[in-house]
């Protein structure tokens, strides 16, 4: 079967536009925690924040999935780091489920 020079090239951008969305990388953000964010529909998500000034990250949240083996310690430090208003660095990855990033450590003052 012969493929056509158009569908080809339909190919090859898509395979490069797909690859190039699923790069990885990281980044490192401080500041006040503005949202403290839970939803149980959500599978596999915990805590979930929005910072100030906004998260470097594609849609400004990030969030502690449940995969992460220090899940329940991290969203308690945010959550507490919410409640009385301290300022937070958190270190993250590429985006997961719904675009968010992924929360890889936190610390807060």
């Amino acid at each position: 079967m012969k493929i056509s020079s158009k569908l080809w090239i339909s190919l090859l951008l898509y395979s490069i536009v797909f690859f190039a969305s699923e790069s990885a990388f990281a980044g490192t953000n401080t500041g006040r925690i503005t949202t403290y964010h839970l939803d149980s529909s959500v599978a596999g998500r915990d805590a979930c924040i929005r910072l100030n000034p906004i998260l470097s990250a594609f849609d400004g949240w990030a969030c502690v999935f449940n995969n992460n083996p220090l899940r329940t310690q991290i969203s308690t430090l945010l959550r507490e780091a919410y409640e009385l208003g301290k300022i937070c660095t958190i270190t993250w990855t590429s985006p997961g489920l719904n675009r968010t990033a992924i929360i890889t450590i936190a610390s807060c003052r």
